[in-house]
């Protein structure tokens, strides 16, 4: 699963899952790996989103326990 980088559109397009309009210079989400675009409503942006939170936050702790030899 590849992360969305949050850019700044550089063409006008269209959400790869909701079909809204992204003009040019819209902040928005975009997967290099498939090369698909998405509106920040977009319900894949907030599901990814929380993703990356949780992975993010199972590495602390994994961290957190090695430190202190948990």
């Amino acid at each position: 699963m590849a992360a969305l980088k949050m850019i700044n559109a550089k063409f006008k397009s269209k959400c790869s899952e909701t079909g809204k309009t992204i003009y040019k210079g819209d902040v928005c989400f975009y997967d290099y790996q498939y090369k698909q675009v998405f509106h920040p409503s977009a319900d894949i942006v907030r599901i990814r989103q929380s993703q990356a939170d949780e992975a993010q936050e199972n590495a602390y702790f994994d961290n957190f326990c090695l430190q202190n030899n948990i």
